[in-house]
C-alpha cells in the first residue's frame, strides 16, 4: 500500500522500434543482390548504385534504432552531458546531439578537382527554436 502524497514510479516504456521490419527488408535485399552477383546475373553499374543506397540505408537505421531506444527525457542536450566531453560520449549519443541542433550540412564548391578535403568548405546550418 502506498503513502498519501508518494507515487510509485513507472518506469517509461518504450514502443516497439518501427524500422526492425525495414531493416530485414534491406538486409534482405542486399543478399539477394549479392548473389545476383554472384551469379553473374547482373552488371557492375547496376549492382553497385543499388548496394551503395543500400548499404547507407542500413547505416542509417541503427543509428535511428539507437535514438528510439533512448528515452525521451535523456534525448535533450543538459549541462552534465556536455561537460562529460564529446569523446567521452558513446556514438549512438553523439548523433542523438547533432540530430538534435545541427538541420543540414552545406558542402560548398571546391577550387579545384582531386584536392584534399577542405573541413573550411562544411557550413553547418542549425536548427532554429
Amino acid at each position: 500500500m502506498l503513502r498519501a502524497g508518494k507515487r510509485k514510479q513507472v518506469p517509461e516504456v518504450a514502443e516497439p522500434w518501427s524500422g526492425e521490419v525495414e531493416l530485414a527488408e534491406v538486409e534482405g535485399e542486399i543478399t539477394e543482390l549479392q548473389a545476383l552477383w554472384k551469379a553473374k546475373k547482373v552488371r557492375a553499374a547496376s549492382y553497385v548504385m543499388p548496394l551503395d543506397d543500400l548499404n547507407a540505408r542500413k547505416n542509417e537505421l541503427p543509428a535511428d534504432r539507437a535514438y528510439h531506444a533512448v528515452p525521451a527525457g535523456t534525448r535533450s542536450i543538459t549541462q552534465e552531458l556536455l561537460s562529460r566531453g564529446w569523446q567521452n560520449l558513446s556514438i549512438e549519443r553523439q548523433r542523438i546531439i547533432v540530430r538534435k541542433v545541427l538541420r543540414a550540412a552545406l558542402i560548398h564548391p571546391a577550387e579545384s578537382r582531386g584536392g584534399r578535403f577542405d573541413p573550411a568548405r562544411v557550413e553547418p546550418v542549425f536548427h532554429t527554436a
